[in-house]
């Protein structure tokens, strides 16, 4: 493993614990109760990476439906894994503190709390998906990326935290790194453990494009309750 590698795996945690110590000041919990906190915090960060690997899973299940394929286990190498794990772990926490953390937090107040927050979604989800769509011109890739920050978004705002998007994105970056190989400069190339004949941005940009508008319906139903409740308090008082 090259010193890039051992960098980001080293620097991964670190930015985990920070950004821990970071939720737990904000949150204001006391001293007995933050191995509580870290384990809950853990576990939602794990719990969302096996669900990313899931639905990456089902996306090249599909793909493999619609179109032939190829798997060569042989490439499943410890050195695959290890520099899949470098490179999406630290691409996960930074981006996911850069976009739902700072970006998103910062429009929800530039835009104040009148606007709705669907909108604030939206529009941090056209800055996510700009910058990564601006590398492969392709309107699927775009889609894929748009839906998923909405996803990613909805996750950040409910839970007033950044663990399951975090978890989620890594799990994501990791099994299409596992699939596809390592492409990144500075890192050795490695080919990944499939090829598919089909476009999978295509069923990539359906299946998180489902996925997004479940989470905005939940996210509108669960506002309408918690909306309804205040007037019924409010009546009631």
């Amino acid at each position: 493993m090259n010193l890039l590698a051992k960098t980001y795996l080293i620097a991964s945690p670190i930015l985990l614990l920070a950004y821990f110590a970071f939720y737990a000041k904000r949150t204001n919990y006391k001293h007995r109760e933050l191995r509580v906190l870290f384990t809950t915090s853990i576990k939602g960060f794990l719990s969302a990476f096996l669900f990313g690997i899931s639905v990456v899973s089902l996306i090249y299940l599909l793909c493999s439906f619609v179109g032939s394929s190829d798997f060569i286990i042989d490439n499943l190498t410890i050195e695959l894994l290890s520099y899949a794990i470098a490179s999406s772990l630290m691409t996960g926490i930074i981006e996911e503190i850069v976009f739902r953390g700072i970006v998103f937090q910062s429009l929800r107040w530039v835009l104040t709390k009148r606007t709705p927050i669907l909108v604030v979604i939206m529009v941090q989800a056209i800055f996510f998906s700009y910058l990564h769509a601006s590398e492969i011109a392709q309107i699927n890739y775009f889609m894929m990326t748009f839906s998923t920050a909405i996803f990613l978004a909805v996750l950040a705002f409910r839970t007033n935290a950044l663990w399951i998007p975090m978890g989620f994105h890594f799990g994501w970056n990791f099994s299409q790194k596992i699939v596809h190989g390592i492409h990144l400069q500075r890192m050795p190339s490695l080919p990944g453990i499939a090829t598919f004949e089909f476009n999978h941005s295509v069923i990539s940009a359906y299946v998180m494009g489902m996925i997004a508008m479940a989470s905005i319906v939940y996210l509108l139903f669960r506002q309408h309750k918690e909306q309804s409740q205040e007037i019924a308090v409010t009546s009631n008082a």
